[in-house]
């Protein structure tokens, strides 16, 4: 081979590494740029991650508010119940003392009726026996007068 080969032949060898060259420096830019987007991405990723999490830790921390919130009113619910149902059976106790004084109020005044009732009959027969003392004198008084 003559140098004008050797020339011609470096020559399209220089060609085709350039194109290479240039071809790789292609691949090059193209790898950058999307490695750049990626890293765009990621980064858009990384905030909306931190966002979210923000937001999450926020949801929890009401969540956590809101059980003891509804545990507080549960406790409290519990214990205005045992309140009212003390307050219930004291009232039922109360009403069963008033029914037993009634019954008993009841059951004296039955007896101070009856009483009442055998008084008026004493006073009636007092009343008689006076009548019949009356008369009895009356006619013991006509007896002796028809004897004088």
């Amino acid at each position: 081979m003559g140098s004008e080969a050797q020339i011609r032949f470096l020559k399209a060898k220089l060609r085709v590494m350039q194109e290479e060259v240039n071809r790789l420096a292609h691949e090059i830019n193209k790898k950058i740029f999307y490695s750049s987007r990626l890293k765009r991405v990621q980064k858009q990723t990384v905030t909306n991650h931190s966002t979210t999490e923000v937001r999450l830790n926020r949801a929890a921390e009401e969540a956590e508010r809101y059980k003891m919130e509804l545990n507080k009113m549960k406790q409290s619910s519990k214990d205005s119940a045992s309140l009212e149902h003390q307050k219930i059976e004291q009232l039922k106790a109360e009403n069963k003392k008033l029914e037993k004084q009634k019954t008993e109020l009841m059951t004296g005044f039955k007896k101070q009726l009856k009483l009442i009732d055998i008084l008026k009959r004493q006073k009636m027969h007092i009343e008689a026996a006076k009548m019949l003392s009356f008369t009895e004198e009356e006619f013991m008084k006509a007896l002796e007068w028809g004897k004088s």
